[in-house]
């Protein structure tokens, strides 16, 4: 499996848009790991829809309780 360096532009704790030159067809699971305000995640992901050239919105997939807080305390950082 490959590893693709992507920018997450817009999050919220159910998912997030990825910008990437390369993306995903929609219905792939992939795997984000990312790192934000001293928390490395690690989410299973469902690309939903694919704009070539542009990026891909993810749904993010069986989120844990703690991941969750801590995806709603980064966007509520960042809103």
């Amino acid at each position: 499996v490959a590893r693709t360096d992507v920018r997450i532009a817009d999050i919220s704790v159910d998912g997030a848009f990825v910008d990437a030159m390369t993306v995903l067809p929609p219905g792939t699971i992939a795997q984000l790991r990312f790192k934000a305000r001293d928390h490395e995640f690690a989410l299973a992901a469902e690309v939903r829809y694919s704009m070539p050239a542009m990026g891909m919105g993810v749904r993010f997939l069986d989120v844990s309780e703690p991941e969750r807080a801590a995806l709603a305390a980064l966007v509520a950082e960042h809103s």
